[in-house]
Formats: C-alpha cells, sequence, structure tokens
C-alpha cells in the first residue's frame, strides 16, 4: 500500500476517439504523460489510490482487467517487486459522488477493502463498478440480504457490474423508509407501511362513504323523493360493505398472524417485514385489531339487530327499503340466513389465513364450519324456493366431501402413497364437475324459461295486432285458432 508503481509508455487506456460515447464515458487521451505516472495510496481512505502526473486522479484497482464498464480510462503500473501489472480505473468526480466526497476531503467513507457493500438502486456504471473495485476484499460480491415492499431482481454481468432491474422501497431496522433512487445518492424518507397504508385506505374510503350516506339518509325524511333515493343509496353501501367486509378482514388477519422462517417470526402479509417489533405491535393494536373487530363482530351484529328488531314488519315497504336484500330469498322464518352465510365466509377466511402454513388444521376447522352450516340449512330450510334448498344442501355436501378427500390426498403425499392420491384426485374432479355442471344447467333452464315467457308476451302481442288490423280473420275457421 506504501509503495509506488510507475507506469510505462504505453500504460494509458482511455476512451478514444473512436469509443463509443456512453453515459459520461471516458474522453480518451492520456492522463498528462503516461511515462510518468505513479499511483500511491490515499493517505485516509484505505482501497483509493491517488495516480500522480501531470495531472492527478483518484482511481481504484480494476477488477477485471482490461475491461471497462462506461468507457472510463484506465492506467495500467508495474509492481517493482513481483514485476506484475495492476490496472486502475480513474474516478469521473462528475459522475460519481464518492469521488466528490473525497475531493471535498471527507473524513471517511465507512466503505473499505473487507467491507461488505448493499447496493441500492439500478445504477451499473461507475458509482457501483468503482465501489467493487476498490472497496471488496479480493474482488468478491458480498451482497447482504434486501429486506424490501417487493422482490428486487439482481444479476452479475460478467462479475464486473452489479445491477438491479428494478427499484423499490426499503425498510431500515430504525423503522424509517429509505427512497431508493437509481443512482447511489439516497433520501430518508418518512413514510408509514405500505402494506399498513393499503388496509387503511381501503377501509378509510368504504367508512366515508358510509358516513356520507347516513347523512343523506338522515336529511331525507321531510321530502319522499329523497328518502326514495337516499335508502336505495343506503342499501348499496349497505350491500359494498357486506361484500367488502370479508375481503378487508382477511387483510387485517394477515397483519395480526405471522409465518415463522428461519426460526424468525416475519409478517404474513409481508414476509420481508419482523412480526415480533414495537413498531408492528403498535400497529396490530392501533389499527388491525379495532377494524378487525368492527369488520368481524360489530358489522355482523349491526345487520342481524336490524333484522330482529323489524322481524314482524318483513313486509313494510320501509324496511324493504333498507333491510330487504338481506332476506327477499328467504323464507320468514329463516330471515337471518345472509347473516348466517356472512359469518361462516369470514370465519372461513379468518381460519385459512391465520392457519396458512398447518393444512390438517385449517381443513378440520374448515369441515366444522361447513358442518355446522349444513345443520342450519337442514333445520330452517332457508331459501323460499324448494329447489334452492336442495342445491345448497348439495353443493354443501360436496364441499365437505371435498374436503375430507383433500385431506387424505394431503396425507398421502406426506407418505408418498400414489395408490391414494390418484383415486382421491379423480373422485374430487367428478364430484366438483358434477356439481358446476348442475348449477350451470339450472342456471340456463331458468334463462330459457325467462326468454320463453318474454317471446309469449310478444307473440300475444303480435296476435292482438292482427286481430285489431284484420278482424275479418276471426270468421275463417283455419285462422281462428292461430289468432286466438
Amino acid at each position: 500500500m506504501g509503495k509506488d508503481f510507475r507506469g510505462g509508455k504505453d500504460d494509458v487506456i482511455g476512451g478514444g476517439r473512436g469509443a463509443p460515447r456512453d453515459r459520461g464515458g471516458g474522453r480518451g487521451g492520456r492522463m498528462g504523460g503516461a511515462s510518468k505516472a505513479f499511483v500511491v495510496p490515499h493517505p485516509k481512505l484505505a482501497g483509493v489510490f491517488v495516480a500522480k502526473g501531470q495531472q492527478e486522479a483518484f482511481v481504484t484497482k480494476n477488477m477485471v482487467s482490461r475491461e471497462s464498464v462506461q468507457n472510463e480510462k484506465r492506467i495500467s503500473v508495474e509492481d517493482k517487486q513481483t514485476g506484475e501489472k495492476v490496472q486502475y480505473r480513474v474516478w469521473n468526480p462528475f459522475r460519481s459522488k464518492i469521488a466528490t466526497s473525497i475531493i471535498g476531503d471527507v473524513n471517511d467513507i465507512f466503505i473499505k477493502p473487507g467491507a461488505k457493500v448493499l447496493f441500492f438502486g439500478t445504477a451499473s456504471g461507475t458509482a457501483i463498478s468503482q465501489s467493487k473495485c476498490g472497496f471488496i476484499n479480493e474482488y468478491h460480491n458480498q451482497v447482504m440480504g434486501l429486506i424490501g415492499i417487493g422482490l428486487i431482481d439482481i444479476s452479475i454481468v460478467e462479475a464486473k457490474s452489479l445491477r438491479m432491474t428494478s427499484s423499490r422501497i426499503t425498510q431500515r431496522d430504525n423503522y424509517k423508509f429509505l427512497g431508493l433512487h437509481q443512482y447511489l445518492d439516497c433520501q430518508l424518507q418518512q413514510v408509514f407501511g405500505e402494506y399498513y397504508l393499503q388496509s387503511l385506505f381501503v377501509t378509510s374510503v368504504l367508512n366515508f362513504e358510509i358516513i356520507d350516506m347516513q347523512i343523506k339518509f338522515a336529511q331525507s325524511y321531510n321530502s319522499p323523493i329523497l328518502y326514495y333515493k337516499s335508502s336505495e343509496q343506503v342499501k348499496q353501501q349497505q350491500f359494498e360493505r357486506i361484500h367488502f367486509s370479508p375481503n378487508l378482514i382477511g387483510e387485517f388477519v394477515q397483519l395480526i398472524s405471522y409465518r415463522e422462517i428461519s426460526g424468525y417470526k416475519w409478517v404474513q402479509s409481508n414476509v420481508s417485514q419482523r412480526f415480533d417489533t414495537p413498531y408492528h405491535e403498535k400497529w396490530m393494536l392501533e389499527l388491525c385489531l379495532p377494524m378487525f373487530l368492527i369488520l368481524a363482530i360489530l358489522i355482523p351484529i349491526y345487520f342481524f339487530y336490524g333484522l330482529y328488531s323489524n322481524s314482524n314488519l318483513l313486509d313494510d315497504k320501509k324496511v324493504r327499503f333498507q333491510w330487504g336484500y338481506l332476506y327477499n330469498e328467504y323464507t320468514k322464518r329463516a330471515y337471518f340466513s345472509e347473516v348466517i352465510k356472512i359469518l361462516q365466509k369470514e370465519l372461513m377466511i379468518i381460519f385459512l389465513t391465520y392457519y396458512d402454513d398447518n393444512v390438517i388444521i385449517k381443513a378440520t376447522i374448515i369441515s366444522l364450519i361447513i358442518g355446522v352450516y349444513l345443520e342450519l340449512s337442514l333445520k330452517y330450510q332457508p331459501y323460499n324456493l324448494n329447489n334452492l334448498n336442495k342445491l345448497d344442501f348439495y353443493s354443501t355436501n360436496v364441499c365437505l366431501a371435498s374436503m375430507a378427500l383433500a385431506i387424505g390426498v394431503y396425507v398421502s403425499e406426506q407418505s408418498n402413497s400414489q395408490e391414494i392420491q390418484i383415486p382421491y384426485a379423480i373422485v374430487i374432479s367428478i364430484l366438483n364437475f358434477h356439481i358446476t355442471d348442475t348449477q350451470i344447467s339450472k342456471i340456463l333452464a331458468e334463462y330459457l324459461i325467462e326468454k320463453t315467457s318474454n317471446l309469449d308476451e310478444k307473440m300475444d302481442k303480435l296476435r292482438n295486432s292482427i286481430r285489431n288490423i284484420f278482424p275479418f280473420l276471426q270468421y275463417i275457421p283455419s285462422m281462428r285458432k292461430n289468432i286466438s
């Protein structure tokens, strides 16, 4: 490190006049007289050298001899002790932020031979290549674990440049976010976790819509027209609440559950984030658990109370405007069936998400939930149409059978029993194909019946028109039957 290396006549390699003009490429030429150029270590910074001649320049050892990244200048000097030539790459301070800092007499850049360097961004030019050449011991790449919102693709091209094909926002140990820029000069930003914001945003939008509709509904009692319109809007937002609640519950369950990897607990919704941290515990207590309780418990209770308090007025016009979508297709005895379906769906989502890695546990719990629903369905016969009750009963039985067979397939996979897997898989396919075919057939049959009734109405109108235009046709025996 402390010895000088002097170069010979042909030891300067520049970009040349005919070299490709890449971004910031070398201008070519000799560095102020190559025959007198020599290289000395930087007095403060390990791994950095100073090439001296008619002009001085910062250089680092080239990890791949006679190769450049952006057509930068290179200097080859001979080690007087070993007689081997060592090639250096010249830094461009107008393109390298590190070189600019060194010129500004920075005391330490905290990167030196043997250090582990984590590169952020997509730059593949001198900023990255200089770090790799000058600071990583024995020219090795040591890329530390990337903790980010998404996967960052990394490729090493001919061992001389590290390239990341996408930029992300990554979270550091102090729970602040580091905004990744295309180049090495990154900036800290104080922002919240992306996976918290997603759930918070969707929930807030839905809550604001609900509040707005409730205000309009309360203000419209003095105007029947406004009352009718606002009732339809309230019905719409309540339907949206039913539709989106289970999905939001799944999001929050993923935030309050964890997955254990290599002995550490990670947030299930984003396994790049640690679960057992004060930061995540704070979010769980202040956002996830309260919203989970509201969506999974309070909203179903609100629906059930609304139906129960009006159970004797189900045919009332106002009650139908507000709650009719919850019980129109059910019998009056089973007016709460839609709430039961909501609870069933929510419980299934909760246990499927929470026990994501334990197949046997979640399969048995889901089977138990479906079994309880089947018993309630048999007891109350909820639908007005008997065909729908039969179809619901059959589909629930198929679901239970499929769950039991799927558990058998999973266990046989663990024991590598092919003679069990294949028959079980065939039976599952047959059962589900049959129920799917049955449902599609009934849908098509109802559709054709509806279209046929519409066709009959049109034919009746046509016959009436013919009788009105040509009344004498009624006295012709052969035509009387066709137009009557």
